[in-house]
């Protein structure tokens, strides 16, 4: 089964649990193309390109990895496996090293729910971070998006100061679509995150061209052929070009 599975890698990012010193890694994906695959693997290692660990992770595109050791290199790895339990290629490797001490807490951030836009809409979402050791307006907010095309680095700013901030999403004109926009905060050595979905929902054109049918017909002889005016302004006035013909047509009989 051929499969191309791309990581966004820079959705990778940390997330820290004290309970049992555990450590744990949460990565998010892409959707793999082919419409039967059913699950997900996540694969990892401390080499590159071997994985002598997994986890089936199911039907979802984001995954946490728990039980990381400290002071160690990790590289990760996605599979998607379909209805017929053929598995893929390995996705691209993403790695990340896990520091030795967590006396730091990370950071956190609120959940941002879903988002419907309209086509060539925007919106300014308010959200909270919070740190325990660093003063808020000292933390790093950044924001990225799996659909480039629909939602670009450059529509998605952020404002706003010490907890309170504010993510300005600006889709590009006329685009429609889905995209996983995730927001991450970082005391710059820890980061925590959260991710929702942004649906741009494409809106009918207008007519480019609105015109009246006249009930009179015009032709350059009093025999015709007579053709029917179409005019944006009514009524038609007969008297512009004195060397037509016309004819009221709805009176014409056959």
């Amino acid at each position: 089964m051929a499969m191309n599975i791309k990581i966004a890698s820079l959705l990778l990012f940390l997330a820290y649990s004290r309970l049992f010193a555990d450590q744990s890694v949460t990565l998010a994906w892409d959707h793999a193309p082919e419409p039967d695959v059913n699950a997900y693997i996540v694969h990892y290692g401390t080499n590159s390109r071997a994985y002598p660990l997994s986890t089936n992770v199911g039907n979802v595109t984001t995954a946490t990895v728990y039980g990381l050791a400290e002071d160690r290199k990790y590289f990760f790895a996605i599979t998607a496996k379909n209805t017929s339990g053929l598995e893929s290629d390995f996705s691209n490797e993403v790695t990340n090293s896990i520091p030795a001490s967590v006396t730091n807490n990370s950071p956190t951030i609120a959940a941002i729910g879903d988002v419907i836009l309209r086509q060539s809409g925007y919106t300014n979402l308010p959200f909270r971070v919070w740190d325990i050791e660093t003063f808020p307006g000292d933390l790093m907010v950044a924001a990225s998006s799996t659909n480039q095309s629909l939602i670009p680095a450059s529509g998605l700013t952020i404002t706003g100061t010490n907890w309170d901030r504010f993510l300005n999403i600006e889709p590009n004109p006329m685009e429609s679509g889905k995209t996983l926009i995730t927001v991450v905060v970082s005391d710059g050595s820890k980061a925590s995150s959260t991710s929702f979905f942004v649906n741009v929902i494409s809106i009918p054109t207008a007519p480019i061209r609105l015109n009246f049918i006249s009930n009179i017909q015009v032709s350059d002889s009093p025999s015709g052929p007579w053709e029917n005016i179409v005019t944006t302004v009514l009524p038609v006035d007969t008297t512009i070009n004195s060397n037509k013909f016309y004819r009221t047509w709805l009176d014409v009989k056959p």
